[in-house]
């Protein structure tokens, strides 16, 4: 994980937070391999039984993928 994207379980719920909500949580290269390395550990961890993509910013995400 990085500073761009959080990662927290509870209650076998993975949570994926993009953090860069002052640039709007643009698709950077560090947000992109946060996610996947939060995904990596989701499908690693079967103790996980759902995951959530959200933002810290009213925009969920800016630029292209």
């Amino acid at each position: 994980m990085n500073d761009a994207v959080l990662f927290d379980v509870r209650d076998g719920v993975a949570t994926l937070l993009l953090n860069e909500c002052v640039r709007l949580n643009p698709i950077t290269q560090p947000a992109r391999n946060g996610v996947l390395d939060g995904l990596r550990r989701v499908r690693e961890d079967t103790s996980m039984r759902a995951r959530l993509l959200t933002a810290t910013a009213v925009v969920s995400a800016s630029g292209r993928i």
